[in-house]
C-alpha cells in the first residue's frame, strides 16, 4: 500500500484516534466542572442544634477530590493512547486508551451513586452537609469514558496484530 492509499481500516482507525481525542478532551473538562450541586438543609426544628445551624456545602469540582485526579490522569493516558495509535499504528496505544477509559468510567459511576451514600467512601472524603446531588461534571466524565471505550475498540479493530508485510 502507498503512502496516498487508504482503506477502510486506516479510516476506522483515524475516527477512532479522533473519537479518543474528543473522550479526553470531555474528561478534561468534566474534572474541572462540578460533580455535585451545593447542598441543601432540609428543613429542622430550630432546638436540633446549639449555637447557628451548619452551612450547607458548596459545589464540588472533581479536581477537589482524589477521584477527579486520577480523572485526569486518565485523560492524560487516553491522549497519549490516542497519540500513538495515530502515529504508530500500533494496538499498543488502543489498549492503553481502553483500559484508561475503563478506569475514568468506573470512578465516575462509584462516584455517581456513591453521591446519596453517606457509607460510600466519595462520600465520606467530600464531607457534604446537607442533600446534594450529581452534577454536569460527573456525567460529562461518565459520557466521555464511553466514548473512549468506543475509540479504543475501534482502534483495536481496526489495527492488525502484526506489522503487514510490504
Amino acid at each position: 500500500m502507498t503512502r496516498g492509499e487508504r482503506n477502510v481500516f486506516d479510516r476506522a482507525r483515524v475516527i477512532g484516534v479522533a473519537l479518543l481525542v474528543v473522550a479526553a478532551g470531555g474528561a478534561f473538562a468534566g474534572a474541572f466542572m462540578n460533580w455535585t450541586t451545593a447542598g441543601v438543609l432540609p428543613p429542622l426544628p430550630e432546638t436540633t442544634f446549639e449555637g447557628p445551624p451548619p452551612e450547607p456545602t458548596d459545589p464540588i469540582s472533581g479536581v477537589e477530590t482524589r477521584e477527579g485526579n486520577i480523572v485526569l490522569a486518565g485523560a492524560t493516558v487516553v491522549l497519549l493512547g490516542a497519540t500513538l495509535l495515530g502515529a504508530q499504528r500500533r494496538r499498543g496505544g488502543a489498549w492503553l486508551a481502553f483500559l484508561a477509559s475503563i478506569v475514568m468510567g468506573s470512578i465516575a459511576i462509584a462516584a455517581y451513586r456513591g453521591i446519596d451514600d453517606i457509607q460510600s467512601g466519595f462520600s465520606q472524603r467530600i464531607d457534604a452537609v446537607g442533600d446534594i446531588d450529581p452534577a454536569a461534571g460527573l456525567a460529562l466524565v461518565a459520557t466521555a469514558a464511553v466514548i473512549g471505550l468506543v475509540g479504543g475498540i475501534l482502534g483495536l479493530v481496526a489495527t492488525p496484530a502484526a506489522e503487514e508485510p510490504r
